[in-house]
């Protein structure tokens, strides 16, 4: 919303968590720190191994990682990449309950690619306050047979009870029905804004 850029790729990447502290002594470690989505994706490996250790939420992984640096009693869970930033030693490598995570990255740009074949369109949508609004769109996708592939909502900043939807979508917006059906969708939104047409990962 803030800048006028679009999507023109997507990258996923496998997430590996590592429990690590500045000496590399599990007996160290007395709290440990790191991204709340981080902490709940190794819930199940602390309390199993570390059950008396209290956890501490943190901004991101990277601050964790920054917290051990500054404190030998301080263990966080961290990507390689912060061991290194911040000299630390690892101590388990690979914490996460569920192998297999992955986390979605945007290329940003100044303009779309053309289609490749196997596509995926962004939108960020607000809709008219009134009851069904949010079904008048969905039906315009299933309408069109338009596959949608997610739908997110977010609270809009300094604004009560008000948000806004990310849809993602199979298909361009060259695509004759991705377009006709994003223009129909258009009509009915108090708020709409095409984030961008790019090729899918997973292709």
């Amino acid at each position: 919303m803030k800048y006028k850029v679009q999507i023109c790729g997507e990258i996923e990447l496998p997430i590996t968590h590592n429990l690590v502290c500045k000496s590399g002594n599990i007996e160290d470690i007395q709290t440990v720190a790191s991204h709340s989505q981080a902490l709940a994706q190794c819930r199940e490996w602390l309390r199993k191994n570390l059950p008396s250790v209290p956890t501490l939420d943190s901004f991101s992984t990277g601050a964790a990682a920054q917290m051990a640096a500054n404190n030998p009693n301080i263990g966080a869970i961290a990507s390689s990449l912060a061991i290194k930033t911040h000299d630390l030693q690892v101590v388990v490598k690979g914490i996460e309950d569920y192998a297999g995570n992955t986390t979605r990255f945007l290329v940003i740009g100044q303009q779309s690619p053309t289609p490749s074949g196997a596509d995926r369109t962004s939108l960020l949508i607000g809709t008219m306050h009134r009851p069904g609004a949010l079904n008048e769109i969905l039906t315009i996708l299933s309408d069109e047979g338009i596959n949608l592939m997610k739908l997110e909502s977010r609270p809009v900043k300094g604004k009560k009870w008000k948000y806004l939807f990310f849809m993602d979508m199979m298909g361009h917006m060259e695509d004759e029905h991705i377009r006709r059906g994003c223009e129909n969708i258009r009509e009915l939104c108090s708020y709409y804004e095409w984030l961008g047409s790019y090729p899918r990962s997973e292709s």
